[in-house]
């Protein structure tokens, strides 16, 4: 399963469709999974306290979305196929980073993700212009989506421990980084620049002085001489988000559904400002919008379970990697995001892989396996080995 899987990860730096990308995940990686997928397996994963919680969280947000008014079949089945899809998709990442280290699988993508990333921008911008917010090719064309994808690869390459490949993963590390900064999108920099320095300061490595002062000058002489479109990152503004988690937040309280939530089905434009946004603009707000307090809070518990158990991990060699990967998780969908149940695409890259990383982590800090008589759990064993 291992290759299908990164193939999979692959597509999202290919100049194919999203539809495409997702046929590719459910021929390749679903079907066999769940053709081979055993009961001690599962049971296995559940061990993991991330894992309880992420199919917890998205099941409330698919039972809730079942009694959506009026109800519909064909679209209340969405929501039903999107669970078992992530689900199989959250148990795989969880058991393939278990047995093999997320670093071995990202080195594959890194550099090839670098190498697609720059030849596609510029081949963007010479039919678009250079005064142009770029667009990505590929299954995450969307400017914000794109790189936050882009962002959490850069993440990789910056933090990776390649040995003699170090410079190699770097230098596409900042290639990747330097695809961010085109997208003109505030808020996976943001996440990249403070998971990125989190992880070197805690590593104690030399480079972020040197790297983001190229980066900052790269994006003062762009903004000075009006090369690039990267005025977004310089010229402070909300871009509305204030005002459209307060209309949202808003709404929620007076329609009633502020404890349950409107579900994944409910419409999801906000009015602000004379102008349609269509969606809230956060991870966080879409989620107490369609879920209400109750699907916020298992949002919150997933994330807390998730960042406890990198504090209680801080002795072991992955401290670093792990907390960056949580900071960047928090903040990823801070400023953007329609809902955190969907189909195969960027949400499944840049918030659940990295959870999914976490939980792997926890499963072998809980190691040796054992079942409840004290006796080696041979079945989760056999299960897991891919």
């Amino acid at each position: 399963m291992l290759w299908p899987f990164i193939i999979y990860i692959l597509c999202f730096f290919m100049p194919i469709t999203s539809k495409a990308q997702n046929n590719i995940f459910y021929i390749i990686v679903l079907l066999p999974f769940l053709f081979w997928v055993k009961k001690d397996f599962i049971l296995g994963l559940f061990r993991s306290r991330i894992m309880v919680f992420a199919i917890l969280f998205t099941l409330y947000l698919t039972i809730r979305s079942l009694f959506f008014v009026p109800f519909q079949f064909g679209e209340a089945i969405d929501p039903v196929r999107h669970f078992i899809s992530f689900s199989c998709f959250f148990a795989l990442c969880t058991a393939l980073f278990y047995k093999t280290d997320l670093e071995v699988i990202l080195n594959r993508v890194t550099i090839w993700a670098a190498v697609y990333g720059i030849g596609s921008s510029a081949y963007f911008f010479f039919q678009n212009g250079f005064n142009c917010r770029l667009e990505y090719m590929g299954p995450v064309s969307h400017p914000i989506i794109g790189a936050s994808v882009y962002a959490l690869t850069s993440l990789f390459a910056l933090l990776s421990n390649s040995g003699d490949r170090h410079k190699t993963a770097l230098t596409a590390g900042f290639l990747l980084f330097i695809c961010v900064i085109f997208s003109g999108s505030r808020g996976p920099l943001i996440a990249l620049i403070a998971a990125a320095l989190t992880g070197a300061v805690l590593t104690r490595r030399k480079w972020p002085l040197s790297l983001f002062f190229l980066l900052g000058s790269l994006i003062w002489l762009s903004y000075h001489y009006d090369l690039l479109h990267v005025d977004r990152l310089i010229v402070f503004s909300s871009s509305y988000r204030f005002d459209i988690w307060a209309q949202v937040i808003g709404d929620v309280w007076k329609n009633g559904n502020w404890v349950l939530g409107n579900s994944l089905l409910a419409d999801r434009s906000v009015a602000v400002g004379g102008e349609i946004f269509a969606h809230a603009h956060s991870g966080y707000i879409s989620t107490l919008f369609q879920g209400g307090v109750v699907g916020l809070l298992l949002l919150l518990i997933l994330i807390g379970v998730a960042g406890w158990h990198v504090v209680i991990s801080r002795r072991r060699p992955n401290f670093s990697f792990g907390i960056s990967l949580w900071i960047f998780t928090v903040l990823i969908i801070l400023t953007d995001n329609s809902k955190m149940l969907d189909g195969p695409g960027g949400l499944w890259f840049y918030f659940w892989l990295p959870l999914a990383f976490l939980s792997a982590s926890e499963l072998n800090a809980r190691s040796p396996k054992k079942d409840y008589s004290g006796k080696e759990d041979a079945g989760f064993h056999q299960g897991i080995l891919l």
